[in-house]
């Protein structure tokens, strides 16, 4: 299916809109039905194109009239490793820019993920709380860290539904990177910006990323359903990815990255774009439902394409 539109909030609307359907749950009946499990949806995008804000608007629409659901969400961002066990990953790998700031697989927590989302599986049956982790990333200068546990979330089943938000969900290691670097094709023109920076490391680095990735993989497992919102090019990420740290900066006293870290930031994500969104774009994810939104630089909908 296709649709094109000028309206911002259609996005919301129209993610609301597949959610319950992928549900099924009868609204007639307030408030409606609770499932033995809730609906785990993870939601993907590159950096600054608002899956956070959006999470948010959709979870804070379906907890209230007309639909009175029990949603929640936590973000995959909030599983990375405390400072100080990033700062050890990066010593162990000097060599590979890839694992030197918080950002691509071999930085999350996919343990402690594991826990959080076998508690929100099991969480209609058993009852008890879920303490969902928090990362604040403008501490360190702006590399983060974990905050202590007492300052958590705590979210109390029973639920509906379950987003889980993260800029690689949904990647599948391709079993061969290296004719990605030795043609100029570009699978899809909306990731020509990608490519120069995924033939800027070598294979061997590459790799160890994606034998990670291979690993966070573990999470997906949970997932129902995939919402995967992609620009119209990947150039749009650094403009929207420097709003962002503006923002965070101007509500917190200044504290964040530099626009040169931001650059260099976003620059870290390029290459495992170029090794995975061609197979996603191409084949859709197979894991179960999956719907994507192109949106173009002022996030407006451009196409929406689900299964």
């Amino acid at each position: 299916m296709s649709a094109t539109t000028t309206n911002p909030t259609s996005l919301v609307s129209l993610v609301i809109k597949q959610v319950i359907s992928w549900l099924g749950a009868d609204l007639s009946q307030q408030p409606p039905t609770v499932p033995l499990t809730p609906l785990i949806v993870g939601l993907t995008g590159p950096q600054g194109i608002g899956k956070t804000t959006l999470v948010r608007q959709v979870v804070q629409t379906l907890n209230n009239p007309p639909y009175n659901l029990k949603a929640t969400h936590f973000s995959l961002d909030d599983l990375y490793y405390p400072h100080a066990t990033l700062q050890d990953i990066a010593n162990h790998n000097a060599d590979n820019p890839l694992l030197q700031w918080r950002g691509n697989p071999g930085t999350h927590d996919i343990a402690l993920g594991e826990q959080v989302l076998e508690a929100f599986k099991r969480g209609n049956q058993t009852k008890k709380d879920i303490h969902i982790p928090v990362y604040d990333k403008s501490l360190n200068n702006g590399r983060g860290d974990r905050i202590d546990q007492a300052h958590w979330k705590k979210a109390q089943p029973p639920f509906h539904l379950i987003i889980l938000e993260g800029w690689c969900l949904g990647f599948t290691p391709p079993t061969d990177i290296t004719p990605l670097y030795n043609s100029d094709t570009v699978p899809d023109t909306s990731l020509l910006p990608a490519f120069p920076h995924l033939r800027a490391h070598s294979v061997e680095h590459i790799q160890t990323v994606l034998e990670h990735l291979t690993h966070q993989q573990r999470l997906t497992k949970y997932m129902d359903a995939l919402i995967h919102i992609h620009p119209s090019s990947l150039s749009h990420v650094y403009t929207w990815r420097l709003e962002q740290e503006h923002t965070m900066k101007a509500s917190n006293g200044g504290y964040g990255m530099s626009d040169q870290e931001v650059k260099e930031f976003v620059d870290m994500f390029m290459p495992l774009y170029a090794a995975c969104l061609p197979g996603l774009l191409e084949r859709g994810w197979q894991g179960g439902h999956y719907l994507r939104v192109t949106l173009d630089e002022r996030r407006e909908i451009l196409d929406v394409n689900g299964s």
